[in-house]
């Protein structure tokens, strides 16, 4: 069968592929297939096995001819691929059809991946921050904990700081575009400045039970959701409880959460030990989930190349379902225009490739213990039953894969990591977490 292959260049990654099969056998196995059909299909009127071949072609020739050319589509479209070295992105279209006795010839188009040089990064300087667990961390831990885990009597008398109040509260951004109020009914807040919006303990301040509050206050430009960093909002909140905090002394704490103490050992040195144990867990995964952020953003920063627009749009798709599906969840989830949803799916595709050609140069692969590890992570939270939980996830294929594919990008910064001019500062548990 003597294949022709034509390839027009209609953009940098975007192809025109004409095929022409002068030899497609497309009558004989159409005429077989029809033969074959006439001895087992049942039509009324007639005996299976004796419906007339003629009859048959009336009724489903054109659905048999069209399956016969796919399946010659499918089995010469890969090969003229293959032969051209062309890649394909996603899925091509086919968008024309010649079929001409045993003549068959299609045009496709399609996008192609992109070729990626990775850039050399020896000389590229990133800084690596370093914080360690202090006594005053652990102080400020044991407080959080205390208001956490402290009873809280219900007072007769206006709002103080550091007070409970239980709220009604509507929040109704003032920026044009969100018309309707997001409402939450039985809210606590402890009236504490941190974490919350300026002016909100401010005004909460010496009002009582039943007393109606409406605020407008305008969120920070570092505030922690950035979809609402500096614009105004108006608050209304009805109070129906003040509550006061009863002192918490370490030792109450400490048997509130069940600290286990051996002879010997002192009740509040083990409170204070696993306080430390627990921040310095939390401090050491966030700085390492800073660090790999740091380094695929100079990864992006550092390699430009296009970006096939079929899987841009695709990634598109996905992440308006996630948003989708938290919404689902009764998440408050602000969707992202246009511009935001487009630089989100550059991101995660660019990335994508980019550690798909890394771990192909660097020959980069998992081991047992990588992937083991990934999943003891996860599992921790189970306590005593963490093990039956482990089990599960390397057990199941499609939990494995995702445990898989995170041992693979932890090694994927490494290998880059080793490839940087790292300088480690060090800086406090505050900056790190707060």
């Amino acid at each position: 069968m003597s294949v022709q292959i034509s390839v027009e260049k209609t953009s940098e990654l975007g192809r025109r592929v004409t095929i022409q099969i002068p030899d497609a056998g497309v009558n004989r196995k159409f005429n077989h297939k029809i033969n074959e059909l006439s001895k087992s299909i049942s039509l009324k009127g007639y005996r299976p096995g004796k419906v007339p071949v003629s009859t048959v072609l009336k009724k489903f020739g054109p659905q048999v001819r069209a399956e016969v050319i796919e399946e010659v589509i499918k089995d010469q479209f890969p090969k003229a691929l293959t032969t051209e070295g062309l890649s394909p992105a996603g899925v091509p279209n086919i968008e024309k059809i010649l079929d001409e006795n045993e003549q068959l010839e299609f045009v496709a188009t399609l996008e192609i991946m992109p070729e990626i040089q990775l850039a050399d990064l020896s000389q590229v300087e990133l800084e690596k921050r370093l914080a360690e667990v202090s006594e005053t961390d652990i102080n400020k831990m044991l407080e959080k904990m205390k208001l956490q885990y402290c009873e809280w009597t219900k007072v007769d008398r206006p709002a103080q700081t550091g007070d409970k109040l239980k709220v009604d509260l509507a929040r109704q951004l003032l920026d044009g575009q969100h018309p309707e109020a997001f409402e939450q009914k039985n809210v606590s807040l402890i009236l504490k400045t941190e974490g919350m919006i300026p002016g909100l303990v401010e005004g909460l301040l010496g009002h009582s039970a039943g007393e109606k509050v409406e605020l407008n206050l305008t969120y920070p430009q570092d505030w922690k959701d950035s979809h609402d960093a500096g614009i105004e909002t108006k608050i209304k909140l009805e109070v129906h409880e003040v509550l006061e905090q009863q002192a918490m002394s370490d030792e109450d704490l400490a048997n509130k959460i069940r600290i286990e103490v051996k002879e010997g050992e002192d009740l509040i040195s083990m409170l204070r030990s696993k306080v430390k144990e627990r921040l310095t867990d939390e401090l050491q995964e966030t700085l390492a989930e800073e660090l790999k952020e740091s380094v695929l953003e100079l990864l992006i920063a550092h390699n430009k190349f296009t970006l096939p627009d079929i899987m841009l749009s695709q990634e598109k798709n996905t992440i308006l379902k996630e948003y989708e599906q938290r919404l689902k969840n009764q998440e408050h989830v602000h969707f992202p225009e246009e511009a935001e949803l487009q630089e989100m799916a550059e991101k995660r595709v660019m990335l994508g490739l980019l550690i798909n050609k890394i771990v192909e140069v660097n020959h980069i692969t998992v081991t047992q213990e990588s992937v083991r590890a990934e999943g003891e992570k996860l599992v921790s939270q189970f306590g005593a039953s963490s093990e039956q939980f482990l089990q599960y996830y390397l057990s199941d294929k499609n939990l494995r894969a995702g445990l898989e594919r995170k041992a693979l990008l932890n090694e994927t910064v490494s290998c880059l990591l080793n490839q940087l001019k790292v300088k480690e500062i060090l800086v406090s548990f505050d900056a790190v977490m707060s």
